[in-house]
């Protein structure tokens, strides 16, 4: 970094709303991108519905955890020339939205899963990894949609023709994913953080998470995990990228489980969630 000036040093000098200020007056009006989201998958979203006519940025970059970002200053600039965020109800978005629309207050927020709250609801740990269900992505496609048309409503033929082509390819997915995860030998399965709780409700199956509400979990729960796993043959468990931790491999080394890794996060929203199901499978068995 130029003089020596070490990682972090402006965030750490300088005032959140200062930056602010600074990043807002050096942006021009004409320099404007026009979609924010915070997870990979959401872009992999929009670029099927508007192929190539919107620009979509993503927040979170690999590797980084939801639960944990906060945005880079170069992030903030991104921000600031935004005129659409699209939220899907990850923690850091409740953590920073008053903040950003103080800096961009003619940017828009769309805050997509509002009329998802019952789903909310019935998710243990209030889980809101919400795009692990296909079911509610062809929902939550419709806002998408709507942001679309608001942006370029030229092209809404365009946006409604791939919007109902790609819906149909997760209507496949999901009865693909019905299919394979049926007659299995368990439905029990441990993952490093709660990232699978919609899937897991979607096709019955009951996820043990090492991690509870974000943080390490604590004797109780490991027990209960442990006698749960030996009681039922469990020999997987799965790893986040995001939250993996040392207990993982303590548990993995107790129970003699493989670990395997899983990045629900990944921009590939296909590819990603056939391989899942076929990872899911393949631990949980299949009765023939």
């Amino acid at each position: 970094m130029p003089g020596g000036l070490r990682p972090g040093f402006f965030m750490s000098r300088f005032s959140f709303p200062m930056i602010l200020i600074v990043i807002s007056l050096s942006i021009p009006k004409w320099a404007q991108s026009q979609v924010i989201v915070s997870i990979p998958p959401q872009k992999h979203f929009i670029e099927q519905i508007a192929g190539d006519q919107v620009q979509a940025e993503v927040m979170l970059t690999p590797g980084e955890s939801p639960e944990t970002f906060s945005p880079s200053p170069r992030q903030l600039t991104r921000l600031a020339k935004a005129r659409v965020y699209i939220h899907i109800g990850v923690p850091f978005e409740r953590h920073w939205t008053k903040s950003l629309q103080a800096m961009n207050p003619d940017m828009k927020i769309i805050h997509c899963c509002n009329q998802f709250d019952e789903v909310t609801k019935r998710l243990h740990q209030g889980d809101v990894h919400y795009w692990t269900d296909p079911v509610f992505v062809i929902q939550y496609l419709e806002t998408i949609l709507n942001v679309l048309i608001e942006l370029q409503p030229e092209n809404q033929d365009l946006f409604q023709s791939n919007l109902q082509a790609y819906q149909e390819s997760l209507r496949q997915l999901d009865n693909y994913i019905i299919g394979q995860l049926k007659n299995l030998k368990m439905d029990h399965f441990i993952i490093s953080h709660a990232a699978l709780d919609a899937f897991a409700q979607r096709y019955g199956l009951v996820q043990l998470s090492i991690e509870q509400s974000g943080r390490e979990s604590g004797p109780k729960n490991l027990i209960s995990i442990m006698t749960s796993a030996k009681a039922k043959g469990i020999k997987t468990i799965f790893d986040l990228e995001q939250h993996h931790t040392r207990t993982v491999i303590n548990l993995a080394n107790q129970l003699g489980a493989n670990i395997v890794s899983l990045d629900p996060l990944a921009q590939d929203y296909f590819t990603n969630m056939y391989e899942m199901t076929e990872q899911l499978l393949v631990a949980l068995g299949k009765n023939e």
